[in-house]
């Protein structure tokens, strides 16, 4: 009984004939850079499969497209962020100059009239800094320095020569009034450190009223008569 035929034998995956000498020298001569390791593999029949992921050379259109568009979105995002925070900081600014500016204690020229027998109801202010009159034990009249928020603790800076009659405060200045026998005087100080008062007016009459009009001190005496002092170049 003849026998059976038998199947062909099937090689191994990723093993392939081995090509002759001839057609290997042939290749040889053609080789690339880096297509050496290749070329043995085809000769000996064992060069294997590319993966799948090998022969498709870098990602597919399409996933490109997704990761363009992707990066596209996110930069317009970014963008509208930047762009909305812009505006909103635009709008807001001018509310938040007026916010700042009110918070600012106004640095005003004035003058106040006082009373010699309330000295506490009169004083000026200058920024945070509020200054007035007031009597102490020895009997002096002094103008003191405090804080707006603390006007009960205060700093003594000079004695007053008289009754003190007003105070003004101009361009940083303090010019005190007061009347002695017969006439009065005005002193001003520059509230710095080591500063002294400085007489800067002697006038007869007898001082009743303290007022500022622009930059001149104006002094109203009982018998109506007004000495006007110009501050501005003092």
């Amino acid at each position: 009984m003849a026998d059976s035929p038998r199947p062909a034998r099937r090689r191994p995956t990723g093993v392939h004939a081995p090509i002759n000498a001839a057609e290997a020298a042939k290749r040889a001569a053609h080789v690339r850079p880096g297509e050496e390791d290749a070329l043995r593999a085809a000769a000996a029949g064992t060069r294997r499969p590319r993966a799948a992921g090998a022969r498709a050379q870098g990602r597919s259109p399409r996933a490109l497209t997704f990761a363009a568009v992707g990066i596209g979105a996110a930069l317009a995002l970014v963008l509208a962020f930047v762009l909305i925070r812009a505006i909103m900081g635009a709008l807001l600014a001018p509310d938040a100059r007026d916010a700042v500016e009110s918070t600012q204690p106004a640095s005003e020229n004035q003058a106040v009239t006082i009373d010699a027998d309330d000295l506490s109801s009169a004083s000026v202010a200058y920024g945070r800094t509020m200054y007035a009159v007031r009597s102490f034990d020895d009997g002096v009249m002094r103008v003191v320095r405090s804080s707006t928020d603390a006007p009960d603790s205060f700093v003594s800076l000079f004695d007053i020569s008289g009754t003190p009659v007003g105070l003004a405060v101009y361009n940083g200045t303090i010019y005190a009034v007061a009347n002695l026998d017969g006439s009065f005087t005005v002193c001003a100080y520059v509230d710095a450190d080591g500063s002294v008062p400085v007489q800067i007016a002697e006038e007869s009459g007898t001082a009743s009223d303290v007022a500022l009009d622009g930059s001149q001190l104006k002094i109203t005496c009982t018998d109506g008569k007004v000495f006007e002092l110009d501050l501005e170049n003092r």
